[in-house]
């Protein structure tokens, strides 16, 4: 009797705990041991669940945790059926000490446990940081190319980051040259664009184009440019099929800089351009007719500064009238820009008219000279309305017939009678619909105008927080139309857009320990450290080539919306 309680009383309480219960293994693929700043895989495995939700209960601000991948594994043995699914995560920790990684928290429908945590230590790294001399660094090296090192203000140099090797290396993540505050960047590209063969000092180098970008610095001085730098890993072969990765960073040498102010003019208030320019147009139509509009277009090119340009200046008669004016910038390979300025004109009388322009200035540095240059004026032959001269004929010959011919006077007077009497009717008839469709857009304003007035409210309040959460909803919407990489730029262009409209600053590249400083006051303290994490992550997925699950993605998004709530 006492055997059968007992039976009983297991199968009731310990039976379901057993089929139930969240069989897992937690394994990180290192040592106890492990370089600042070098990636290492965790694994957590659970057996024969796949269903299990996996949660970090706490971090440390140094650790950086994200997610890699997801594998299932199935198999049958004895004709037992199991099934296994692995978490893969990528650690990276920035700050050498003892850490936890852990502990965690599974979860299912029936149970919840907790993975207890694991010890690791991060020692210094070993990187070796070499400056640009092929002495000091035989297999790798990096450079850093300027056009010119003494340029005037808003004077263009070209910048180019090239990293030359003779071995087999990944690319982890770079830093770019900072720039002064008053500075705008042109053709800003990074990538790892390979150039071919080079040979350096009788030695072949494979040359890779890390960043290339032409910078206008519009205010003088002296600027001592920090050095741009680049991570990488080094694959060492250590037998026939395996290999080892060694963690290198180089930077570039300094660049000094040189902004020199313009020299002194007499053309003190036109908008003074520097570099190299032509200004030319063209007239779509040869025979020109009074009321017949013509599209002038006046072409800027050259080689210098567009950026903010101002319209070309113009004058003519007041038998011309100007309704609109277009333009668009156009680039080719050479570096060579075009402005055009589509203009429409409307000749209001026959006659000879003339358009003369004033001149563009610009400094051309070459020269050290301001050059004034301008179109010859355009002179326009306009002829007369063909339709508008044979009613004027037409009135004339009718005055004629009616002094000449007193006897039907009577006759044709009744008939233009008859047509003042119709024209009377007719601007009456016009005042009575517009009158009724003034009473009808009066009504409708009334009727909409709470409407509208909300409408008008939710646009001023729409706030760079609005517009964040925005994108970012769409970036999840639409995640399985793009791979990963193409979203998470996404991503890091709109974490970027958000800081430079909370901050109110237009500055061309962010570094990630400024991002609480430009932050301060403008968001909690809270929101700016995660933000900064977050393009810490991104900036270590984009150069280390690790794809990122959409489950990821989306779970970014959704973390950055919380922050946001």
């Amino acid at each position: 009797m006492v055997k059968n309680i007992t039976i009983i009383f297991f199968t009731i309480f310990f039976l379901p705990q057993l089929i139930f219960c969240i069989d897992y293994n937690f394994t990180l693929n290192i040592d106890n041991e492990v370089e600042v700043g070098v990636p290492f895989r965790m694994d957590i495995e659970v057996m024969n669940n796949a269903k299990v939700d996996i949660q970090l209960l706490k971090q440390d601000d140094s650790i950086s945790i994200k997610q890699a991948g997801v594998s299932k594994s199935l198999s049958l043995i004895n004709g037992v059926q199991s099934l296994s699914v692995t978490n893969s995560y990528i650690i990276t920790i920035n700050s050498p000490g003892n850490y936890t990684i852990g502990p965690f928290r599974l979860s299912d429908k029936n149970e919840t446990i907790e993975i207890s945590s694991k010890s690791i230590k991060v020692i210094e790294s070993s990187l070796s940081k070499t400056s640009v001399n092929i002495s000091n660094s035989p297999d790798y090296l990096i450079q850093a190319l300027v056009s010119k090192d003494s340029i005037y203000v808003n004077e263009y140099v070209d910048v180019d980051i090239v990293f030359y090797t003779t071995i087999e290396v990944r690319f982890n993540s770079y830093t770019s040259i900072q720039f002064p505050p008053n500075t705008w960047i042109e053709n800003n590209k990074i990538g790892d664009d390979y150039r071919g063969k080079k040979n350096i000092n009788n030695k072949i180098y494979d040359e890779y184009l890390i960043e290339r970008k032409r910078v206008y610095i519009n205010q003088p001085g002296v600027f001592k440019l920090e050095s741009a730098h680049l991570d990488f890993y080094v694959f060492t072969r250590s037998s026939m099929f395996s290999f080892y990765s060694t963690p290198v960073s180089l930077e570039t040498e300094p660049i000094v800089l040189t902004v020199k102010k313009l020299p002194d003019t007499q053309y003190v208030n036109k908008d003074i351009r520097v570099g190299k320019f032509k200004l030319d147009y063209t007239i779509n139509k040869n025979e020109i007719i009074e009321n017949s509009p013509l599209t002038l277009q006046l072409i800027l090119q050259g080689v210098g500064d567009f950026h903010n340009i101002e319209d070309i200046p113009f004058r003519s008669n007041k038998e011309i009238e100007i309704f609109s004016s277009k333009s668009d910038l156009v680039k080719d390979n050479n570096q060579i820009v075009r402005k055009n300025w589509d203009i429409l004109i409307l000749p209001k009388e026959p006659g000879v008219h003339t358009i003369i322009f004033d001149d563009f200035v610009y400094f051309d540095p070459e020269l050290k000279d301001f050059i004034s240059i301008n179109p010859d004026p355009i002179t326009l032959h306009v002829k007369d309305d063909p339709s508008v001269s044979n009613v004027k004929k037409n009135s004339v010959i009718q005055d004629k017939i009616i002094i000449e011919n007193p006897e039907k006077k009577f006759y044709i007077s009744t008939i233009l009678g008859k047509k003042n009497r119709v024209n009377y009717l007719q601007y009456n008839f016009y005042i009575i619909i517009l009158i009724y469709i003034s009473i009808i857009i009066i009504f409708l304003i009334h009727f909409f105008s709470k409407k509208l007035i909300c409408i008008t409210s939710l646009c001023i309040k729409k706030s760079p927080e609005i517009i964040l959460k925005h994108e970012l909803l769409i970036i999840k919407k639409n995640i399985h139309k793009y791979d990963s990489s193409k979203s998470l730029d996404a991503i890091n262009l709109i974490l970027i857009n958000f800081i430079r409209a909370k901050s109110g600053l237009d500055v061309s590249n962010i570094k990630s320990n400024e991002i609480e400083v430009i932050l301060k006051d403008k968001v909690s303290e809270t929101m700016s450290l995660f933000i900064k994490k977050i393009l810490t992550d991104l900036d270590y997925i984009r150069f280390s080539g690790i794809k990122i699950s959409e489950d990821v993605i989306i779970k970014t998004c959704t973390d950055i919306l919380s922050h946001l709530e």
